[in-house]
Formats: structure tokens, C-alpha cells, sequence
């Protein structure tokens, strides 16, 4: 996957995220490594197996029509497949809603090999928001 902004107004277009990705690794200088996954957001419906990613913490990206629309992390005790469950059971807002209900909708995620190194995920997850000012993302606005 590789990344491009067009420019950096909410809702920035997306051609893929790696290249961010790359970026913010070099910002950290560290020895941490982003894993990364995608899946559909058919994929993740319920009574469907999950993939293995979906257990780890993480930063996870909705990508709906080419921009991202929502910036997540799973820290602490839940993975990211329990965090991007409770984003698909949360229908109160007629927008997201429609966020959920598009399949179209691909879910990126990115996780960290070693579990140890956790607090770069919200620096990761920051930094993505201030890059693409996602419309679901109320710190963004």
C-alpha cells in the first residue's frame, strides 16, 4: 500500500496508506514495526470469521469512496476486531450509518508486532487524524 494525501482539507482522498505509514516511522525513529491488514467491510459482519489481526491493538482506518471518513485505536484490553465491532453496531447517527451499511467501505489497520511498544499507537492514530481530518473524527473538525 502506498499512500498519497490530496491535500490535506477534511476528508482528505486517499490512494493508500502505507506511505503515511512510512512517514510516521521515520517522524518516530524507532525500532517499532506497523504490521498492516485491509479487509472489506463485508468481511467483518457478524458470524464471520475474523482474521487473526483483529486480536491485536492497533489503529484502524474507514476508508469509504477513496477518503478517509473515520480514525480509530484499539488499546488496552480490547483488540482492534472489538473496537471496528462496536464502530459497526453504532448506527445512532444516520451518516455513520451509512458508513456501515456501504460495502464498499475497506477498514486498514495497522498494528504493532510487539505488543510491548502500545503507546505509539495513539501517537499513530493522531497523527493520521491531523493528516486526513476525517469527517466522523470529532477532534478533527
Amino acid at each position: 500500500m502506498n499512500a498519497i494525501v490530496r491535500g490535506s482539507e477534511k476528508g482528505g482522498r486517499v490512494n493508500d496508506l502505507s506511505g503515511h505509514l512510512k512517514a510516521f516511522d521515520a517522524l518516530r525513529r524507532g525500532t517499532a514495526q506497523f504490521l498492516s491488514a485491509e479487509a472489506r467491510i463485508t468481511d467483518l459482519r457478524p458470524k464471520t470469521p475474523w482474521p487473526a489481526w483483529t486480536r491485536k491493538k492497533g489503529v484502524y482506518v474507514f476508508v469509504r469512496q477513496g477518503k478517509v471518513v473515520y480514525v480509530g485505536r484499539a488499546i488496552g484490553a480490547k483488540g482492534l476486531g472489538d473496537r471496528i465491532s462496536c464502530q459497526l453496531q453504532s448506527t445512532e447517527d444516520p451518516s455513520w450509518a451509512e458508513v456501515v451499511d456501504d460495502d464498499s467501505v475497506v477498514i486498514h489497520a495497522y498494528y504493532l508486532a510487539n505488543d510491548e511498544e502500545w503507546p505509539l499507537i495513539s501517537a499513530l492514530e493522531a497523527y493520521l487524524i491531523r493528516q486526513f481530518k476525517p469527517e466522523f473524527n470529532k477532534r478533527a473538525q
